[in-house]
């Protein structure tokens, strides 16, 4: 499986980096940050050529750029047809966010022929497939309604499992369990944010996640950047695996 971090960052993200967002085997897009096009493009991706999107969740930070990817697709030849994307995201809140970004294009004034893009509202434990891929979600516990995914490569069983957004809760071990890469929030920094509105997870709630699910490597994102090395210190303590330090346009395989 190949996975390419187009951002690492948090919502107001660093120069050169973007709020937290995947590219995996070249073919299902997660999030898409504040500029998925120019980020698909710095890693050689043609964006029409992705044909999944999957969100999240849908704060603004995560879907920024969602507009832009529309637009971009409009006015690829034969334009105005976008309908081999497939968009999938939480059920509660995805239509909502769909509209508004036709909305912001004022889609339907301006392309009243438009061949709009496959959205498929995921409930809480549903499952899809792309070519390579298969994908099974859980309901996150955050601020807004959100989805933490386990991603299996069909062709050699490697799994990877993304967080989202999500403070700590008992249910995602078992569902991150044996996982090759574990891709895990830590907005909190070293800070115990555990039952804070925000609903986020620390550094340490990443470990334990980790450590608890048998995770084979753990990657932590969209968290205090400048002080990820004293959080992988404290990690470290807590999580015995290898820990992949993701840069943004970097691409590992598992």
């Amino acid at each position: 499986m190949k996975i390419t971090f187009l951002g690492t960052d948090t919502c107001i993200p660093s120069k050169g980096n973007d709020t937290a967002s995947y590219l995996i085997n070249d073919e299902l897009l997660v999030d898409v940050g504040w500029n998925v096009t120019g980020n698909l493009r710095e890693v050689g991706t043609e964006v029409t050529s992705v044909h999944h999107l999957l969100f999240t969740h849908m704060h603004h930070d995560h879907m920024i750029s969602f507009p832009s990817l529309i637009f971009h697709w409009t006015q690829i030849p034969p334009g105005r047809d976008v309908s081999a994307l497939n968009i999938y995201g939480p059920d509660e809140t995805l239509i909502d966010a769909y509209e508004g970004a036709l909305a912001f294009l004022q889609a339907r004034r301006f392309w009243p022929n438009l061949k709009e893009p496959k959205i498929f509202p995921m409930k809480a434990e549903d499952e899809f497939e792309t070519d390579t891929l298969r994908i099974t979600c859980m309901p996150s516990d955050h601020a807004v309604p959100g989805r933490c995914y386990r991603i299996t490569d069909k062709r050699d069983g490697t799994v990877l499992g993304m967080s989202g957004d999500t403070c700590y809760g008992e249910r995602l071990a078992p569902f991150f369990e044996g996982c090759d890469l574990l891709i895990h929030e830590f907005s909190g920094g070293l800070s115990n944010v555990r039952g804070l509105p925000t609903k986020h997870s620390s550094a340490i709630d990443a470990a334990t996640v980790a450590r608890d699910a048998g995770a084979k490597r753990l990657a932590i994102v969209h968290g205090p950047l400048e002080a990820r090395e004293k959080c992988l210190e404290a990690v470290a303590e807590i999580y015995k695996g290898e820990l992949v330090r993701p840069e943004p346009r970097m691409s590992i395989e598992i």
